[in-house]
């Protein structure tokens, strides 16, 4: 009951932008939660994704990142190697990667986000469209704008198989 309430304020706190106080009740979460359930498992790994959160708002991207890492171990641990919450934590890492301006590892981040969605969901699903995109964003960063080309092409040819309008980010980089 303790966590689910320190858990249920910090959110709060999170949603006002109090994130100091936020981090004080999310930390008083996450050590109620361990002397709980351990130290690997999926609701303590979403409490230290969600202290990263906080952390990357606050600008703090090495502790975001190390916060990351171990939230995406423990749910590579509990969930495998291809959950929907492990790409959430590889996409996170990705954003703080481009943050820090290490474009390259967000890269690779979001390549093993294509495999693990392309091997789950297929090679024409929207979510391979929308990681396809992100990286047509990162080569724009980069000013490799043949690559970002490539990228948000192949983007398009998978939303042209769905239902529904294009990536808006793709057509503004056009």
């Amino acid at each position: 009951a303790i966590a689910l309430m320190a858990e249920t304020i910090a959110m709060f706190e999170f949603k006002l932008k109090n994130f100091e106080q936020a981090l004080d009740y999310f930390n008083q979460a996450l050590q109620a939660k361990k002397e709980l359930q351990g130290d690997v498992t999926i609701d303590v790994a979403r409490t230290v994704n969600n202290l990263a959160n906080i952390h990357f708002s606050l600008g703090n991207l090495s502790e975001a990142m190390e916060l990351y890492q171990e939230a995406l171990e423990i749910k590579k641990s509990c969930l495998g190697e291809d959950s929907d919450d492990v790409v959430n934590t590889l996409k996170n890492i990705a954003q703080v990667m481009v943050t820090a301006g290490k474009e390259q590892d967000a890269l690779q981040a979001y390549q093993s986000i294509v495999n693990i969605r392309q091997g789950r969901y297929g090679e024409n699903h929207m979510s391979v469209a929308e990681t396809l995109a992100s990286m047509g964003d990162v080569y724009i960063k980069l000013g490799e704008l043949d690559k970002a080309m490539t990228y948000f092409e192949q983007s398009i040819k998978i939303q042209k198989t769905q239902d529904g309008p294009c990536d808006e980010r793709i057509l503004e980089n056009l």
